[in-house]
């Protein structure tokens, strides 16, 4: 997904010209959608580990890929003053991608041993 496409697509998708403040709610929206979804399928175990250990690499990467925008397109600076990281990036990476990643992982890893 390119920078540009981004904004166009959520302008285009809303038919007004976002504020700065209206690109970034709906970039967090997106970002909890992603996270949320990482986490359920690294649960759903009616998926083969190894896809869903991909697909939760997935929704990682575009958890990230937003992140990203976030910070060098749109220029949020919410930051930890303890971490130095991003506040929102940083909640999300701990709380849902972390676990979820670890689980589907080690689910991935546990099929394999077995086989």
């Amino acid at each position: 997904m390119s920078k540009e496409f981004s904004i166009g697509a959520l302008r285009a998708r809303d038919n007004f010209e976002m504020s700065r403040s209206d690109i970034v709610v709906k970039m967090v929206e997106r970002m909890e959608i992603y996270a949320v979804a990482c986490e359920e399928m690294a649960r759903n175990e009616s998926v083969r580990p190894e896809l869903r250990n991909k697909l939760v690499q997935h929704l990682y990467a575009c958890f990230c890929e937003l992140s990203d925008f976030l910070i060098n397109v749109i220029g949020i600076e919410i930051y930890n003053p303890v971490t130095g990281r991003l506040i929102s990036a940083e909640l999300f990476d701990r709380v849902y991608l972390g676990e979820a990643i670890l689980a589907s992982k080690l689910s991935c890893d546990k099929k394999q041993h077995e086989d």
